[in-house]
């Protein structure tokens, strides 16, 4: 296996990890809800302040989006990525 594919299967464990807890811990609570963990919730907002002062063709737009995804949805878009990149560039 090369490097697309393994970090592929990666991002893949690391969406079903993480969708398998934020279950578990969502049918274990007393209110049961779901809480939706978002790569917001992960890093602190400084760090990611800079794009809203980017306006370059919707930037803004795009990645609002892509940091308010659910992380378990955000890592298996990259696994569908890196294993199109993986058919494409690795022989």
């Amino acid at each position: 296996m090369l490097r697309f594919s393994s970090l592929g299967f990666l991002a893949l464990f690391g969406s079903i990890l993480i969708f398998l807890l934020q279950s578990i811990v969502s049918l274990t609570s007393k209110d049961f809800a779901w809480k939706k963990l978002r790569f917001v919730d992960v890093l602190d907002p400084k760090y990611y302040g800079w794009m809203n002062d980017i306006t370059i063709l919707n930037f803004n737009t795009y990645s609002d989006y892509v940091i308010n995804m659910p992380l378990y949805a955000l890592l298996f878009c990259l696994t569908v990525l890196f294993f199109i990149m993986s058919g494409l560039f690795e022989k």
